[in-house]
């Protein structure tokens, strides 16, 4: 009875510990994301044009908080969208995304 406690134990220590990390890990991941206006600083590319291109799926994002929420991306998402839509300025932006 003893010999099969502790291996409860130690069963239930290892998955706590292996949910531990996980969480750990998730917390991580979620400092890689950005808020559009960090994109803009990073990038030099206006909020308005990333809206857009997020709203048309051409910026893969997140939203938080539901429809209402920003998008959140990530550096590597922004940059290959960036290298396929190279344009900054405002005219050349929306006539792309049209």
């Amino acid at each position: 009875m003893e010999g099969q406690n502790m291996w409860r134990l130690k069963n239930n220590y290892r998955r706590i510990q292996a949910e531990l990390n996980m969480k750990e890990n998730e917390m991580n991941e979620l400092v890689d994301f950005m808020d559009l206006r960090e994109v803009e600083e990073k990038f030099g590319v206006r909020v308005d044009y990333l809206r857009k291109a997020a709203r048309l799926g051409r910026l893969k994002t997140i939203r938080v908080g539901g429809r209402q929420g920003p998008h959140l991306c990530l550096a590597k998402d922004v940059k290959s969208f960036l290298k396929k839509f190279p344009f900054n300025s405002r005219k050349n932006n929306f006539l792309k995304l049209k």
